[in-house]
């Protein structure tokens, strides 16, 4: 299968492709924020003006309006959240909200199919810097592939088929070998 890769002017055979979202509970967690910065605003405006009989521009509303204005955006930004994982002939190409990162091939001296115990095992979902497990990107679970470098850098990615992207990777590094 040949799919247009990031730069429009190439083709590369694509070896592993995958799209992750946030696992349901954290999805869940999220949208009952969403609904929480969505009333609250109502909820603090109907106790200041119609029970307390005070202005409709006073402190309370004011700052309340402010803070969902700021985060509102914020948590419908994490809910809906992909991270997109691509593995090439030459490189792995990886990209989560404005990150974009492609890694080489022949850059990779190591990697392995992982199970963390759980998400705390690099600090929580999301991008986390670990000193076993380097720079994490845990979106969609507890199965990873970690990556080490020549230059000792280790990455760690998450993925919902770990072995099909380990795979991969051997493949990309097989098709890289000098014949």
């Amino acid at each position: 299968m040949n799919e247009v890769s990031e730069n429009p002017y190439q083709y590369e055979e694509v070896l592993f492709k995958e799209e992750q979202s946030f696992v349901p509970w954290v999805k869940w967690l999220l949208a009952s924020i969403l609904c929480l910065f969505a009333v609250l605003p109502g909820v603090i405006i109907y106790e200041s003006v119609i029970v307390e009989n005070r202005p409709l521009m006073n402190e309370d509303t004011i700052i309340s309006s402010i803070a969902v204005i700021i985060l509102l955006p914020f948590f419908a930004m994490l809910a809906f959240t992909r991270m997109r994982t691509k593995v090439v002939k030459d490189a792995i190409i990886f990209r989560l909200w404005f990150l974009k990162r492609r890694y080489p091939i022949e850059n990779i001296s190591e990697y392995e199919a992982i199970t963390l115990k759980s998400s705390f095992d690099v600090g929580g979902y999301g991008i986390k810097y670990n000193y076993n497990y380097g720079w994490a990107y845990v979106i969609g679970g507890i199965d990873c592939v970690r990556l080490k470098f020549g230059n000792g850098a280790i990455r760690t990615i998450s993925s919902t088929n770990n072995q099909a992207f380990a795979m991969a990777i051997k493949k990309a590094k097989e098709l890289n070998e000098p014949h």
